[in-house]
């Protein structure tokens, strides 16, 4: 149901789209197809945040942000 969702929200052609863990409660198959692609996500996109908690810790150009060590290490592997 979630990937009809987001399937759903991409139709619209929208200019933002904010996505909160899209692959949980997801099949292991299915989490695979769609994936968390952050560090090609940050390729794409032109600006960045970074939530943690519901606050906001990192913001700004996002490869600014790509770059921030603390977001390397915690959410991209190093």
């Amino acid at each position: 149901m979630k990937e009809l969702t987001v399937g759903r929200a991409l139709m619209s052609n929208p200019r933002f789209l904010m996505l909160d863990e899209p692959i949980l409660g997801l099949s292991p198959l299915m989490s695979q197809r769609v994936g968390q692609h952050a560090r090609m996500a940050l390729k794409l996109a032109s600006r960045a945040c970074l939530l943690e908690s519901g606050q906001i810790t990192s913001q700004g150009d996002a490869a600014k942000v790509a770059s921030n060590d603390y977001l390397r290490e915690s959410y991209l592997g190093g």
